[in-house]
């Protein structure tokens, strides 16, 4: 069986090695594309109860080199300070409102709608109330033509468990990167999307997923790709939005089992089988240096170690430097380890109820 799982780590570390370097390439190749005008977007910001977390987002507003035409919050029944903050800490020259979702809708999904009832412009972004934005982000929007413009996340970097947390997710989106090149984006998130407004309003008289509370972000890429709309990914720096890491392991464990159960229900088979193939493949490598180790035969183990961070080198370093998150790169053969465990976690966490923000989560 040793041997068996040699082979398999050889010729999926190949397939991987090819998957990702030809996609670079044609990642590579220009594709020339007119410019959205700042003046033709609205950015929609829905929230609830942020008043901890939204002074770094209004912060990085207040520096914007270029501002969009509006900037439209839509609280969600909040019960905190958070619109009173907003209107307290945006500078004049920020053109903005505070609009409230109506008694009878609550979640994420019915504030996007009503914010897009608003929204007067040809474009709209979506952001969270945790993120922080670059300074240049509106300065340059090549994406006229497209519908739905898959853009940049990361989780802020403030401790080294943090940091740790991420590395899951910067993996994922270093896998849709490659899957764009390739095929089309396997993943979004809505804490930073530009949509053309006419394909939403089209899109969504044909969406039947506003019954389960999460999930705006998958279910939305998974409509605009069922009704032809054209998606593109992009991942340049001045369009990157850093959000809030889970505040511990337990909040890590309650977000990736919610990020769990929504992927069951958009139901992407391209995406569910790349996510299975890595899974299986990180399985059978931590089984096979198990086994080496268990039998003492450790120089074997650290030559296949040296050679799987080799791949992970090869394969992930142009989006890890081009997030600026090479560094961790590096402890990616010590957190596979820890995964084992957190994945566990996450699995019997799926199998419980959820709540979000002090409701129950519907998925």
């Amino acid at each position: 069986m040793l041997q068996v799982g040699f082979v398999f780590l050889v010729l999926s570390s190949v397939v991987q090695l090819l998957f990702f370097r030809l996609g670079n390439r044609r990642l590579h190749k220009p594709i020339p594309q007119g410019h959205i005008s700042p003046e033709d977007i609205t950015v929609l910001i829905p929230f609830r109860n942020e008043e901890n977390r939204i002074l770094p987002l209004l912060a990085s507003l207040n520096r914007l080199s270029v501002i969009p035409a509006q900037i439209l919050f839509i609280d969600d029944h909040s019960d905190d300070q958070t619109a009173s903050i907003i209107y307290k800490q945006l500078a004049n020259h920020i053109n903005f409102r505070v609009i409230q979702l109506q008694s009878g809708l609550e979640g994420k999904k019915s504030a996007l709608r009503l914010g897009v009832e608003q929204v007067k412009t040809e474009y709209f972004i979506t952001w969270d109330a945790d993120c922080k934005i670059t300074k240049d982000y509106f300065n340059m929007l090549p994406f006229l033509g497209f519908d739905l413009v898959v853009l940049p996340v990361v989780f802020d970097r403030s401790s080294w468990k943090h940091a740790i947390m991420q590395l899951d997710v910067l993996v994922l989106n270093a896998f849709n990167r490659a899957c764009a090149a390739w095929f089309r984006p396997i993943v979004s998130s809505g804490a930073n999307l530009l949509i053309k407004r006419s394909a939403f309003l089209d899109v969504d008289k044909r969406r039947n997923d506003y019954s389960i509370s999460s999930g705006d972000d998958m279910f939305l890429l998974k409509a605009f790709r069922e009704n032809k709309f054209r998606t593109k990914l992009d991942i340049s720096r001045n369009h990157l939005v850093e959000t809030a890491s889970p505040e511990d392991w337990s909040a890590y464990v309650h977000q990736r089992s919610r990020w769990g159960k929504k992927s069951k229900h958009v139901g992407d088979d391209f995406a569910n089988a790349v996510g299975l193939s890595y899974l299986l493949q990180l399985v059978i490598y931590l089984a096979v240096m198990l086994v080496l180790l268990l039998n003492h035969q450790f120089v074997v183990a650290v030559c296949i170690l040296v050679v799987r961070q080799l791949v992970h080198l090869v394969s992930f370093y142009s989006y890890f430097r081009q997030v600026e998150r090479i560094r961790l790169l590096w402890l990616l053969p010590l957190v596979e380890w820890l995964w084992c465990f957190l994945f566990m976690a996450v699995a019997l966490r799926s199998n419980a109820g959820a709540t979000w923000k002090g409701r129950i989560n519907k998925v």
